[in-house]
């Protein structure tokens, strides 16, 4: 008998005739888990929605967990309102087809980011709420665009090469992208940070900027959430951190210490393996708790 192909790649909505998609990475064996739905980083301008390491992605499957990675388009050929209105769009497409579309027999899901995806899960999770939601995975995230750091010239990226504005020209003159690399595109990136244009390429309407900065009262109304970061990165403030937990009512914070921006880059890096496995402990007892077995009848 032939095994049946299941279409993992779809097309959850059009952006000016872009597709933008989500990519099922499913639990090795069925269960009744909420799904992780992935948002990549990349400080909006470059990354792609299949950076997550095959090494933690098969940590989650192991335990139960199905991956919804999803697409959205790059800054600046559109900005953060345009990022953050189609995100929404994946997460009703996910809503109303995790059964019919994706074959999960839930609609519960936890958002999942790392970097500026982990800003955007906790923008979509204070902005979008829903009672889908189960909680919160954000790795070196931030929750406000008003940090010094995003708005004047950054210490660490004035140590690299400059480049000129004709250098950098052709790097935005593709039309919409969904993905881009690193070696495509960084330069873009640390020119806006080392010019401090960052978030006016990201945001160019200054008075969107105080909406997409998460209150402390947004903060205190989030769902459970899992933090990590390095108190040594030298490109999100590790203080933003911090102060997630501090304001998040119900979390847990697994600082590391002397680690580079997004360590878990290296899946070979142990401290990385650790904190997938402490956030893999962290979904089994919020599982378990949401989801209790049943009561055992006494003899």
């Amino acid at each position: 008998m032939e095994s049946i192909q299941v279409n993992l790649i779809h097309t959850y909505t059009l952006l000016e005739n872009i597709e933008l998609k989500a990519e099922l990475k499913p639990a090795k064996h069925p269960s009744h888990q909420p799904t992780l739905i992935y948002i990549h980083g990349g400080g909006f301008i470059l990354g792609e929605r299949s950076d997550l390491p095959e090494t933690y992605i098969d940590m989650l499957n192991d335990a139960g967990y199905n991956l919804l990675l999803l697409d959205y388009p790059l800054a600046p050929e559109v900005d953060l309102t345009t990022i953050h209105h189609c995100l929404a769009q994946a997460l009703e497409w996910f809503h109303l087809n995790h059964q019919s579309i994706l074959g999960l027999d839930s609609a519960d899901y936890y958002l999942f980011g790392r970097s500026a995806g982990a800003y955007l899960a906790l923008l979509l999770s204070a902005k979008n709420p829903s009672q889908y939601q189960k909680g919160i995975i954000a790795f070196y995230g931030y929750s406000s665009m008003l940090s010094d750091a995003f708005i004047t010239p950054n210490d660490y990226y004035l140590q690299f090469p400059k480049h000129s504005y004709m250098d950098l020209y052709d790097l935005t003159d593709q039309g919409i992208l969904t993905e881009a690399s690193v070696k495509s595109r960084y330069v873009l990136y640390i020119n806006y940070r080392q010019t401090g244009e960052w978030l006016s390429k990201v945001l160019p309407d200054r008075s969107q900027w105080e909406y997409y900065s998460l209150t402390d009262q947004e903060l205190s109304k989030l769902p459970q959430t899992f933090l990590t970061a390095s108190n040594t990165d030298k490109d999100v403030p590790y203080e933003a951190s911090v102060h997630l937990s501090n304001i998040i009512p119900n979390n847990v914070f697994y600082p590391v210490e002397n680690q580079y921006h997004d360590f878990d880059r290296d899946f070979n890096n142990p401290i990385a393996i650790s904190i997938y496995q402490s956030l893999l402990e962290w979904l089994k007892k919020h599982h378990h708790e949401e989801y209790p077995l049943p009561m055992q009848s006494q003899d």
